[in-house]
């Protein structure tokens, strides 16, 4: 791997190395028979369940899936995307998921005819929710849950943050502590909400939600955010290892945005 030297203002110098002369990752989706499906062609392809009828259509960044399957028939996948690449699908209630670098979404090849929506996160995503009132739409995210009828709203869950952000954009959401449900409170737009694993606490504040949606426009936002907070970003971003040698600059807070595309994901 190339390695880059990054001289900072305050006489210390930053690391990145850059990984894309090893073998590209790979988006993968394991099936919920164990089958592994994979996203680096190009041509459009079709997923298929037992009996031969229709399930999904796979594009290169994009999954689409379609009907209904009795409770008992429900079946889990899980797609997994790597450092440096982000992608969409389209669940078979017509929500649609935008899921960021370094994210695992567990999810139903297609949904009950009964009961809840319930979905699996690590990582991070950006939900546009179908509203169905019969069937509230549950986002598992570490310790906490977050329950919506029919919204948009972001959601952070990082194994290797001590929290779990959920920033609601437009709608409402309910967000609780997954083993306690009465420990909830309730989002309006322009909200934010942090579940803190150590105190077991959610604290609400008000936020300007576009830095916390701009990567689904391909740009990354900071606000008065620690540079330690932004190499990390910047890392699941673009697939490199960033090592800082000065610690005045990893406490230091920046703001400013970073172009990382031309198109939303």
């Amino acid at each position: 791997a190339a390695a880059f030297l990054i001289f900072i203002g305050l006489g210390s110098a930053i690391f990145l190395f850059d990984n894309k002369s090893e073998t590209p990752k790979e988006i993968v989706l394991e099936l919920g028979d164990g089958r592994l499906e994979y996203f680096s062609e190009k041509n459009q392809t079709t997923l298929l369940n037992d009996k031969g009828n229709l399930v999904a259509k796979k594009f290169p960044n994009e999954i689409i899936y379609f009907g209904k399957v009795q409770d008992q028939n429900v079946i889990y996948n899980t797609l997994s995307v790597p450092y440096g690449k982000r992608f969409k699908l389209k669940l078979s209630d017509g929500t649609v998921v935008s899921l960021n670098s370094g994210t695992t979404f567990r999810y139903p090849e297609q949904f009950g005819v009964n009961g809840n929506r319930n979905v699996y996160l690590t990582g991070e995503a950006f939900f546009e929710v179908a509203k169905d009132k019969m069937h509230p739409f549950i986002v598992h995210a570490n310790q906490a849950a977050i329950e919506v009828l029919g919204t948009k709203f972001n959601v952070s869950a990082y194994p290797e943050n001590p929290s779990v952000n959920g920033t609601l954009i437009e709608g409402s959401i309910k967000m609780s502590e997954a083993t306690n449900p009465t420990n909830a409170v309730l989002l309006e737009p322009t909200q934010m909400a942090t579940w803190q694993n150590n105190t077991k606490k959610i604290v609400v504040k008000e936020v300007d939600a576009a830095f916390y949606t701009a990567w689904t426009k391909g740009e990354l936002a900071f606000k008065d955010t620690p540079f330690s907070t932004i190499a990390k970003i910047i890392q699941r971003t673009y697939d490199v290892e960033i090592i800082n040698e000065n610690s005045d600059l990893a406490r230091q807070n920046f703001t400013g945005t970073i172009k990382i595309s031309e198109s939303s994901v």
